[in-house]
This record gives C-alpha cells, sequence and structure tokens, in this order.
C-alpha cells in the first residue's frame, strides 16, 4: 500500500538543477500550491509572490523540500530529544552514533546535538533512513533562508480571502512568529501585527492548506538550513510505502547505525541482527504502523523499525524465483503456510514462476509440472540475465488462475479457464450478483449448496463480504456451517476475508463458531492470527470454545499469549469460562505459557482471574521438568513475569524440579544478576541443594571458574562475580559440600577467597557497621575508617571491584557509543543510606516487598554539584537548573545515559563527564505536569510515560541514594 501525501504547502527552496530565471538567491522560500502529475510539474509560489512552474521528476531536481510540516507529516509518538516536542512534524533526523536521539527539523538546523555525528533523515512516518552525514562537514554549504519569516513586511498575497481585516489592499503588516494552521498545518501560518489596526497581530497560511495568504514585501532571513542534507522534490518523495507480507527486504544501515537506531525500540537490540546487514529478508508479520518482522533463510527472524529497512522487491505475478535448497529450514518456514507435500521435495533449488499471491502473502508458484503453495520466505527472486546459459527459465503460464477458488473474482488472464473450472452460481455469487443468483435457484433451490471445485456460493460470498448475497443464500437454506475440502466452514472463509458484518450475519444464524478445519483451527484461532480483535469479541460473544486446540496443540488462549497483543488478549479473555489450567501439545499451562512467552499484560490477568485457586495454578509444573512458572522465568531472565508471580501470586519460593533445583539454582547457575537480587528481596533459602548436592553458591563458582578457564569474555564472569557476593551477603554457606565433598570454594580464586570469607563473617555476626537503629550497612562496603562519608574508587586489579565497575559503566558504555568510562567511584554514606533504607522498608510495608519499585537511574549535572550531592544528598533547588521542568519541580533522573549525557558538561579540568547513578524508590508513577511541586495523592514519583517511563521528577530526598559517580569520556 502506499500512503499519498500532498504536495501542496510544502516549503522549497532552489535545487541542484536550477537552470532557469533567477529567484533572487537560492535560500529564497517558496510553497507549492498546484501539482499537475500528468505534467510532472509543480506551481510555485515564492514568498515575493512571484508565480513559476517546474518540473517534478526523477531526473531533474531544481526544487529541494524545506519543510514538510505544512502538509500534516507528523512522527507518531517520537520525541525530539532536546527541544522535548511530543511528536516531530515535518522531516524528523535520526543520530546514527546515538541510541534514540531524533530532532525535529528546527533543532537540527539550529546544530543541537553533537554536529560532528553523522544523522539520517525520515522524510515521511516511517519512511526509509537516508543517511545525511554530519553537518559538521556540511558548515560551508550551510545557508539562511529568506522569505516570509519573523520581521519581514508583508502585504495581501495571492490566496487573500480575509476582507478588509488587515485594512486595505496596500496595508503593512510585520510578521511575528510562525505558527500551526488548524489541528494538521504545522508551521503553516505565521501571526502579522497590521500597522494600522492598532497592531491587532492575525493568523495567515504560509502553506497551510496549500495556501500563501501573504507576499514580502521585504523579505527577512530565518532559520538556518543545510541544502545538501534536504530531500530533492519529485514524486517518490511524496510516498510513504508501507509493506506487505512477503515484500524483501534490506537494512539501509551499517551494523554499528542500526544498533543505535535499533536498540531504542522494542524488542531492541540483539548481537545477532548484526548478521542480518547485506542479507535480504522477506517481511512476514507487520504487528504495528511501525514495524515490520522480517525472516532471514539462516532460520533467524527480528522485528524492525520499518526506517531501517529498504524494500528492493515487492513480488508479483510472473516473477521468476527460486525455492530454497534446505529442507528442514522449509519444512519450519511452511508451518501454517500449506504445509508440505512428499511431491514438494522435487522443488528445492529449482526455478519457477509466481502464479497468484493471497491475502496472507502465501505465494503459489509453478514449479517443472506442478503448482505448490510456499511462504514467501522459501522464495529468492531471480534475475533472469543472472542464471546460467543451462538453467531452463520456466514461461509465463498463459492462463495463471487463482490458487484459491473463493479469490476467482479476481481479474483472470483467461476467460475460458475460468469457465471451465466453475459453473454459473458459484461465479455469481462471488460477484455479488443477486438477481443472477436468485434466478438460478427459482428452477432449483437444491444449488443453493452446490459445491463447484471444492466451494460453495455461502463460502465464497462470505469471503468477498457480499452482505446481500449471504443474507439472500441463508434465507434460501444455504449450509451455514458446510465445510468445503479444507474443513472451512463460511465462517472461517468471513474471517479470512476479513468480513466483520459478515462473521456477526453468519453468527446470528447459528454458525458454530467452534468447528475446526483440517488444521485444526476454529473461526477464533483465525481471527487472532489476523489480529481482528473485533471479530475475537463477536465469537467470544457467540460462545466459541477457547480450549479447542489446533493441529498445533495450542488453544485460543495459548495462540493469543503468543501474538503478545493486549487488545487481543482482553478479546479472548472476555470469556468467562477459561479454564486457565488447560495445557497446549507442549505440556504448559496458560500461564506456564505466558510466563515462557515473557507476556507480562497476560500473567497479570490470568493472575488476577484466578485468585479463588492461584496456589494451585502457580505450584502446576511441567511433566518434563517438574518446572513451575517461576524456574521458566528464572531460566530466561524475565524478571517482570517473576515479580508478579512472587507478588500477585504468592509463590511459593523454594519449590523444586527434577533436579532438585530451585528458581535461584537456576537464575544463579544462569548468570541473571537482576533475577537473583529479585529473588534475594524475599525469604528465600538460601543453601538448598540440588540433586548433586550443588548449593546456589556451588553453582556459581563453578560457572565462574569454568569461564575462566576457558578464557571466555569478562563481562559473563562479572556477572558470576557479582551473584557470588550477593549470595554470600545473604547468608549462603562457604563450607557446605556437594555430593563429591566441594565446597564452592573449592572452585574459588585465593584472592576472592579472601573477599567471600570477609562477607560471609560479617554476614554471619551482623558486625557489618551496624547503625544505631540496626540498620546493616552495605556488606560489600570498604572499612568507613569512622567517616560518615567515604568515595572509593573501584579497583579493577580486584576481581569483585572489577564486575562492580563493569555492571556500572556498561549502562553508560551501552548506552552511548562514543562513551569510554574512566572511573567509577563508589559512594558510602552512611547518613544517607541510613535514611533512605528507612524509607524503602515504609514503602515496601505499604505496598508489599518487592512493589517498592526500586530503580538505578542516571541523573547528569555539572562536576562542581556531584560531590555535593554525595555528601548532602540531591539538591532540589539547583536539581532543575539545567532543564525546564516538564514533569515537576523535583529531581530528574533518566533511564538511559543518551539522555542523562545532555545534562552533564565537561569539566575544565580533566575534560571528563560525570552522572550520578542512584538508588531511586519510584513507587507509584502519575504522568508528570510542570506545576507540580510534590506527587499528586496516592503517588510517589511522576514520569513522562508511566507505561513505560524513560524520565522521572522524584520529589522527596528520602526515596534517593547517589550510589555511584561514573566518570566518563566522549568522542568528539
Amino acid at each position: 500500500m502506499i500512503n499519498m501525501w500532498t504536495l501542496k504547502g510544502i516549503r522549497v527552496v532552489r535545487g541542484p538543477d536550477w537552470e532557469l530565471a533567477d529567484d533572487e538567491g537560492e535560500d529564497c522560500v517558496g510553497t507549492i500550491i498546484k501539482v499537475d502529475y500528468n505534467e510532472e510539474q509543480v506551481t510555485v509560489v515564492w514568498d515575493d509572490g512571484r508565480e513559476e512552474q517546474y518540473p517534478c521528476t526523477e531526473v531533474k531536481h531544481p526544487l529541494l523540500i524545506l519543510d514538510n510540516a505544512p502538509t500534516g507529516v507528523s512522527h507518531k509518538d517520537v520525541h525530539c530529544t532536546v527541544c522535548r516536542t511530543s511528536e516531530i512534524v515535518g522531516m524528523r533526523w535520526v543520530c546514527l552514533q546515538c541510541v534514540e536521539v531524533n530532532l525535529c527539523w528546527i533543532c537540527y538546523m539550529a546544530d543541537k546535538h553533537n554536529t560532528d555525528h553523522d544523522f539520517g533523515r525520515v522524510t515521511l512516518p516511517y519512511s526509509p533512513i537516508v543517511k545525511v552525514g554530519r553537518r559538521k562537514a556540511s558548515k560551508d554549504t550551510c545557508k539562511k533562508c529568506r522569505g516570509l519569516n519573523p520581521k519581514a513586511r508583508v502585504k495581501r498575497g495571492q490566496h487573500w480571502k480575509w476582507g478588509d481585516s488587515n485594512g486595505s489592499q496596500e496595508d503593512r503588516g510585520i510578521i511575528q512568529d510562525v505558527c500551526d494552521w488548524g489541528s494538521h498545518g504545522y508551521r503553516g501560518a505565521v501571526r502579522v501585527c497590521w500597522e494600522k489596526k492598532n497592531h491587532i497581530m492575525e493568523c495567515y497560511r504560509v502553506g497551510g492548506d496549500g495556501k500563501v495568504d501573504l507576499r514580502a514585501v521585504k523579505v527577512a532571513e530565518g532559520n538556518l538550513y543545510y541544502p545538501n542534507h534536504l530531500p530533492y522534490l519529485d514524486l517518490e518523495n511524496l510516498v510513504s510505502i508501507d509493506y506487505r507480507i512477503g515484500d524483501k527486504v534490506q537494512i539501509n544501515l551499517n551494523a554499528s547505525e542500526l544498533r543505535a537506531v535499533q536498540s531504542s525500540s522494542d524488542p531492541g537490540w540483539q548481537e545477532k541482527i548484526t548478521s542480518c546487514v547485506n542479507n535480504t529478508g522477506t517481511v512476514t508479520d507487520i504487528p504495528s504502523p511501525s514495524q515490520v518482522r522480517v525472516q532471514y533463510q539462516n532460520g533467524q527472524g527480528f522485528l524492525f523499525q520499518k526506517i531501517v529497512l529498504t524494500k528492493v522487491h515487492q513480488l508479483e505475478v510472473g516473477d521468476l524465483v527460486r525455492v530454497m535448497r534446505d529442507k528442514t529450514t522449509a519444512l519450519h518456514f511452511q508451518k501454517g503456510h500449506g504445509g508440505w507435500s512428499k511431491n514438494q521435495d522435487l522443488t528445492l533449488g529449482r526455478l519457477g514462476r509466481v502464479v497468484h499471491i493471497d491475502d496472507d502473502g502465501d505465494v503459489s508458484v509453478t514449479v517443472a509440472d506442478g503448482q505448490y503453495l510456499f511462504s514467501p520466505v522459501c522464495l529468492e527472486v531471480v534475475d533472469p540475465n543472472s542464471l546460467l546459459a543451462r538453467e531452463k527459465v520456466p514461461s509465463v503460464p498463459n492462463n495463471l488462475h487463482s490458487l484459491k477458488l473463493f479469490e476467482f473474482g479476481e481479474t483472470l488472464s483467461s476467460r475460458s479457464a475460468l469457465k471451465s473450472q466453475l459453473t454459473s452460481i458459484v461465479k455469481a455469487a462471488a460477484k455479488g450478483n443477486v438477481n443472477v443468483v436468485k434466478e438460478m435457484l427459482k428452477s432449483d433451490n437444491e444449488k443453493v449448496n452446490a459445491v463447484e471445485n471444492g466451494v460453495t456460493s455461502l463460502q465464497v460470498a462470505s469471503h468477498k463480504g457480499h452482505e446481500k448475497m449471504v443474507k439472500f443464500l441463508l434465507e434460501r437454506g444455504g449450509d451455514v456451517n458446510k465445510l468445503d475440502e479444507e474443513g472451512n466452514t463460511p465462517l472461517h472463509f468471513a474471517v479470512h476475508g476479513k468480513k466483520n458484518a459478515i462473521i456477526k450475519l453468519l453468527l446470528e444464524h447459528k454458525a458454530d463458531p467452534s468447528l475446526q478445519n483440517n488444521s485444526g483451527q476454529t473461526a477464533i484461532h483465525l481471527a487472532i492470527a489476523k489480529e481482528q480483535d473485533e471479530t475475537v469479541k463477536a465469537l467470544v460473544l457467540a460462545s466459541c470454545d477457547v480450549h479447542v486446540k489446533d493441529s498445533n496443540g495450542d488453544t485460543a488462549v495459548h495462540t493469543v499469549i503468543s501474538t503478545r497483543k493486549e487488545k487481543l488478549l482482553h478479546a479472548v479473555l472476555r470469556s468467562h469460562r477459561v479454564d486457565f489450567q488447560t495445557k497446549n501439545a507442549e505440556g504448559y499451562n496458560m500461564l506456564q505459557w505466558a510466563v515462557y512467552k515473557n507476556f507480562k499484560g497476560a500473567v497479570e490477568v490470568i493472575l488476577m482471574r484466578c485468585s479463588h485457586c492461584i496456589s494451585e495454578l502457580v505450584s502446576r509444573r511441567l511433566v518434563s521438568n517438574s518446572f513451575t512458572a517461576l524456574h521458566l522465568a528464572a531460566l530466561y531472565n524475565y524478571r517482570d513475569c517473576a515479580q508478579l508471580l512472587i507478588t500477585k501470586g504468592d509463590m511459593e519460593l523454594d519449590l523444586v524440579d527434577h533436579m532438585q533445583q530451585t528458581p535461584l539454582h537456576i537464575s544463579a547457575e544462569q548468570g541473571h544478576l537482576q533475577m537473583v537480587e529479585l529473588l534475594l528481596e524475599f525469604d528465600i533459602k538460601i543453601n538448598l541443594q540440588d540433586k548433586n548436592g550443588n548449593s546456589p553458591l556451588h553453582l556459581v563458582q563453578m560457572k565462574n571458574s569454568h569461564i575462566q578457564e576457558q578464557a571466555k569474555g569478562l563481562q559473563s564472569r562479572n556477572s558470576f562475580i557479582q551473584i557470588a557476593c550477593l549470595l554470600v551477603e545473604h547468608g549462603a554457606e562457604l563450607e557446605i559440600k556437594n555430593g563429591k565433598g566441594q565446597t564452592p570454594l573449592d572452585f574459588t580464586c585465593p584472592q576472592s577467597c579472601l573477599y567471600l570469607k570477609r562477607i560471609s563473617k560479617a554476614a554471619k555476626e551482623k558486625l557489618a557497621m551496624k547503625s544505631g537503629s540496626g540498620l546493616s550497612l552495605p556488606l560489600h562496603w570498604s572499612n568507613m575508617e569512622n567517616k560518615n562519608c567515604k568515595l572509593v574508587s573501584l579497583d579493577c586489579q580486584k576481581p569483585e571491584e572489577r564486575a562492580e565497575f563493569s555492571t556500572v559503566s556498561s549502562v553508560i558504555e551501552n548506552g552511548l557509543s562514543n562513551a569510554v568510562v574512566k572511573e567509577v567511584i563508589r559512594v558510602q554514606n552512611e547518613y544517607l543510606w541510613q535514611i533512605y533504607s528507612v524509607t524503602k522498608n515504609k514503602f515496601i510495608k505499604k505496598y508489599g516487598r518487592g512493589n517498592e519499585n526500586e530503580i538505578k537511574l542516571l541523573h547528569g549535572t555539572k562536576p562542581e554539584n556531584v560531590f555535593k550531592i554525595c555528601d548532602e544528598n540531591f539538591d532540589f533547588k539547583i536539581a532543575g537548573e539545567n532543564l525546564s521542568p516538564m514533569y515537576g519541580k523535583g529531581v530528574y533522573f533518566a533511564v538511559e545515559a543518551s539522555l542523562s549525557d545532555h545534562y552533564s558538561p565537561r569539566d575544565e579540568k580533566d575534560g571528563l563527564k560525570y552522572v550520578l547513578m542512584a538508588r531511586v524508590l519510584a513507587g507509584k508513577m502519575a504522568t508528570g505536569s510542570p506545576e507540580l511541586r510534590k506527587p499528586p495523592a496516592d503517588f510517589d514519583c511522576s514520569v513522562d510515560y508511566p507505561s513505560k517511563p524513560r524520565i522521572y521528577c522524584v520529589f522527596d530526598y528520602n526515596q534517593l541514594y547517589p550510589e555511584y559517580i561514573i566518570k566518563y569520556k566522549t568522542s568528539l
């Protein structure tokens, strides 16, 4: 699909192919007011009132698009990193070196962010990123636009329709500022103060509605702009190409650029994505307007933002393709796409011709003498000119026909082929020709259920959405539950065709929503696959059985959980009779499946719906390995799901699997630091031994020792070191023996042995610098030496401190591609820690353990403020001095290093930037607003977006503890 954006209203300047009469300089601005698509030309009114026509082709580029915001272009849910505008209008500018840095047109042209960073331009919503390079390298070509800008002197222009509101024809006014026109004409107007109207200010169109109400008597200078960063004006610049399933795509960025852009999206960056650069993939799903799922022939599939992709081919009927050679991979891709017949083995590696593409993107291909249905992922588009001379190229069939007979209403290459396949009643039903069908049934009403090439009239009409035809056929006795040769009922056909009105009509006429086709799918299975939430609601209302399993062994609930779509989930769960203990073919009940798919929303809903039997549900085990849902969360490091199971599901933490291992054993052995931290927040038996006699500490030290012997990466080893320290702090025994008589210390280097023994002793005796209130200080802190506050620079020569350094520094270095952490300083402030600990206990008492919402966030500030904060805590008087208080008058923290970095100027002495990492008790979060001086009632802080916060504003310093100072250097 192609989204057309109007050209009328676009603001333009001279382009590289300017060969026409002088327009008083290439920095003069004009507005497109008319488009002639036949002649491929546009009419421009320049700001001084002149009107000219210019070619608008792919070859000649006399014009550049300066700003397309007046036409209504807007990038939903993308905010400007600098000015915080909640929705970027016009062109979007993306930094290709930093994570989630997007600039609006004004900030980009005003040289905000680092001008030595590479940027990409996104001209229209979801259009591919176009690399434009670095602004610093283009400084010599930078221009200042001239025209209808603030301070320009103006009079009435070509499209004036406001009568004498300005006084008279020749009266003059001065432009005061640029503003929006209506709800979508962004930057499409100016405000003018008229000289003879007592300086009354009025708003007039300059691009809004594709009109220009004014002309400049004396132009004024406006914003700077980079001509070589702007798009050419041609018809291609005015289309936003949407993807369809089966499209072949490539990534248009290199690996480092892709990391920067992809890291800001859900589900984020994975190192495996690097292998996709320069390879062609196939679009297999379009889950949202901004994202597509791309499958590669090596078996990998990822969710990408559309802006990182370029469409290289859209499969069409007649295309020459080659079937993939690997049968195992092909079988995987064919699931749900027609399966695999024995004869299909002969197609592997063979050339074929596309003869049909259905609505789902599945492709019918003729190979040799047969015709087969393929997933588009199994096909590679082939250029006939690239083939070897000995390869035989299949000819294009003369009578291409639809693979699915319910598609036969489309235009076909051969009318005679159609007549030979189908008799007239089904053909008439497909076209919605009620009168013709009436005449046929007058002579023989039995034809109402006649089957022609596997389908009935009602099935075809249902798929096509011919409501009058369906009503008529039902009135004449059409079988509402008739199965075709693949087991599909008219209801299946209607769902497949996404025809909601027909679906409701069939259900009103007693269509059975629980009937299964040959793939075991009920209508609701199909509706979920096609993400039709309204259809799902209708089917549930009609008492569709959501427990029926398809051929994969999945119920409708298991299927919807796999989509991870909240709206679809709630639609399915409108059914009040759901047995959440129902298992799929893999043995997972619905709660276990929700955890396995890391679908937090589903876990929460299921726990809430099962409050009457929650103990039984959460303790259920998989047959294969006796895993509970918490074991699954621990294995895959799904922290949010684990927290829900513990806090909302009252999950018993010490249940064991077939190896007698608890979730703590599993998360510790996997090196999941955050999961271990979560489990240790609760009352847990830390020294339980598994089938081999190993405690969690045994497993951690064994894994750490193995990594050291294999000389593997430090990062993974550091996480095991930190987990070992945590376990010992919480009472893990160092001398406990496993089945082979080994203790955890037998797998520990001498230097770490001493450290762990010190921590263990302190934990057992509870003598690690206790305060008067009985609150213990962190056991890994260095000796305070009778000081209230001590700053400890982490020593990377010590394994435990090196691990701590690595964990902290990774937050900066992963968030800023050009950053190198030089020093991490641990803040040991006894007084501030006591206050923070007391507040944390209050939160735990108020919300329950695990729900205090303790998080580690970043705070950028001036170097001279850092050490004062560590000594006295955050100062609310200076907390917001570097930013406008958008979310309240409190202390601001960021999730991402790219945000905190903006508020961290370089130190004049060492050239480094300073950022604080703080523990923050966020509690309950409200949406912030500038006037807030304290959180709203029943809330503890304010944020930008409560569903996925990036910025936090905290009003009570008792909720804060400055834990680390991070010093880092960024390349210019």
